[in-house]
């Protein structure tokens, strides 16, 4: 499998029966699957896993709905736009532009080859860069002018030369006993703090 953007030519299947459909019919060649994280591996799935797992063909699991959140959120609170790594992580798929209810239509969603050096030029223009990391010693508080927040992955944060970039790094804000949110909740909020300043 060549890694970068797909030939030309080449297809996006999606979904479960499709899926499974036309791996048993083998006329396609299938360069790469990705499911959702967390989804029931039985019946067609584990069918699905099981012939990938026979022929070769690579599989990865990624939470498509974080994607979606995270557009709806961007939407409802007013961010000038959402930048997502090209690569190794989730995009917005039209499996994710269904989970949105339409919402990734009107956020403006942009892929980059690097974040880092995306976060050096934003710095260069003037906006200030904070990387939301749970373990910051400050809370995150929006003051006026341009703002870009940084969230890393599920499980993994930010990587360390983004967060060196950015410069700054805050936590959310929060008073209960639980320890850490999802990065699309993080999100929200993070998108509805800097939408009342």
């Amino acid at each position: 499998m060549k890694k970068g953007k797909p030939e030309r030519g080449r297809e996006i299947l999606f979904g479960v029966n499709p899926i499974h459909e036309a791996l048993k019919v083998a006329r396609r060649k299938f360069y790469g699957l990705t499911l959702k994280s967390g989804i029931k591996q039985a019946g067609a799935v584990a069918e699905i896993l099981e012939i990938a797992s026979r022929r070769g063909i690579p599989v990865k699991f990624e939470d498509i709905d974080t994607v979606a959140r995270m557009a709806a959120a961007a939407e409802a609170f007013g961010v000038a736009g959402v930048i997502f790594p090209d690569r190794r992580a989730a995009q917005y798929t039209p499996v994710a532009a269904k989970s949105s209810a339409g919402a990734g239509e009107r956020a403006r969603l942009c892929r980059v080859v690097n974040v880092a050096e995306t976060v050096r030029t934003l710095k260069d223009e003037g906006w200030r860069v904070v990387a939301l990391d749970g373990e910051a010693a400050n809370e995150f508080a929006p003051a006026p002018g341009p703002l870009a927040l940084v969230l890393g992955g599920e499980g993994e944060g930010a990587r360390p030369l983004v967060i060196k970039r950015a410069g700054e790094t805050a936590r959310i804000p929060m008073q209960g006993g639980v320890g850490s949110i999802n990065v699309s909740a993080a999100a929200a909020i993070a998108f509805y703090l800097a939408s009342r300043r």
